[in-house]
């Protein structure tokens, strides 16, 4: 196969985007979550 290393390349970077991308929305969500007055937190 004569494309495969573009294609490795390819699927390395779009999944590393997209799981740097999920760390930080889950991040951001996680420090908002802090700033949630208790009485006001639905989740617990």
């Amino acid at each position: 196969m004569r494309f495969a290393g573009y294609l490795a390349a390819g699927y390395t970077i779009v999944l590393g985007s997209l799981a740097a991308y999920a760390a930080r929305i889950v991040a951001k969500g996680r420090r908002l979550a802090r700033q949630v007055p208790v009485e006001e937190q639905r989740w617990r």
